[in-house]
């Protein structure tokens, strides 16, 4: 969109890239960004290292290297998924960093003592419903272990990762330049005889629907009937505005990362929020009379 902006306002000549089929993956994008070529022809070119210079009769060939390096990266896309998920089946884990319980041994979970019988002892305690929450066991998880910085959605993770009955799981979570983005649909899981098992399977199934109960119950994101302008705010970053927690209205884009999100807007209380739109409302519309309040 910045490129746009600045061919649209004359604030570039000349944009200069290495190879076209690699700045326009998109295909949407990339009829956009000739678009803009065709239409700016005049005062504007695009060069390409690998290329050469843009010109409008030569559309059709540069349309088709994007057609065909996007058919060769989803080849490749399928293929690395495929490799993974048999590496998946042979018990190799495919994150980075080893769920709590275990270490990595030639790419293989392995138990890690005593990390290993904290695991058992959390989804021990929450079979046998010891708590109420997921939270009150955070805070007791911090008196009993401390030193392993306890939060309740690691808790949630422990008590609903498959990993721990030595299912593995792959393509759970998208992540673009290492930041988590958005939980994946599509996503495998696999058996595997090569992974330690933590936990029984019967408590874990239950501590994993348990824990889901948990997380929609409390309805993070209520809809209209519960608050006035939830859905129909929009914040400066471009995300909706949702009812968050009873008493606050919080931008989608912050929630879904916590306070590492991409959008730093503060939480506003709803009684306030409310009362500033509702008044705004009435300054504007009462002098015409069509609003109906």
């Amino acid at each position: 969109e910045e490129t746009f902006e600045l061919i649209r306002c004359a604030g570039t000549h000349l944009l200069l890239i290495k190879e076209y089929s690699r700045f326009t993956r998109n295909p949407t994008l990339s009829s956009q960004l000739l678009d803009y070529c065709d239409l700016y022809y005049n005062r504007f070119r695009m060069y390409s290292l690998i290329d050469g210079l843009y010109s409008p009769d030569q559309r059709g060939i540069w349309e088709m290297k994007v057609t065909f390096y996007a058919n060769e990266v989803r080849t490749i896309v399928k293929r690395m998924k495929l490799g993974k998920i048999e590496k998946a089946e042979k018990g190799h884990y495919l994150a980075s960093k080893p769920p709590l319980g275990y270490t990595l041994y030639k790419k293989t979970l392995t138990k890690k003592f005593p990390e290993c019988d904290i695991v058992l002892d959390i989804h021990t305690r929450y079979f046998a419903n010891e708590f109420l929450n997921v939270e009150e066991m955070t805070r007791y998880l911090r008196i009993r272990y401390p030193g392993y910085k306890w939060s309740s959605r690691k808790l949630r993770y422990i008590l609903t990762n498959p990993v721990y009955i030595g299912i593995n799981r792959y393509g759970y979570r998208k992540y673009y330049k290492n930041k988590f983005i958005e939980y994946n649909d599509d996503y495998v899981e696999k058996k595997s005889n090569f992974i330690d098992v933590l936990v029984p399977e019967n408590i874990f199934i239950y501590n994993k629907e348990k824990a889901e109960k948990e997380i929609s119950s409390r309805k993070k994101y209520r809809g209209a009937e519960n608050y006035l302008f939830s859905g129909l705010l929009k914040c400066y970053c471009g995300g909706n505005i949702y009812g968050f927690d009873k008493n606050y209205y919080m931008c989608k884009n912050r929630r879904r990362g916590g306070n590492k999100g991409e959008c730093y807007k503060k939480v506003d209380r709803v009684l306030e929020l409310d009362k500033k739109i509702l008044n705004h409302i009435k300054e504007n519309y009462n002098s015409i009379g069509q609003m109906d309040l």
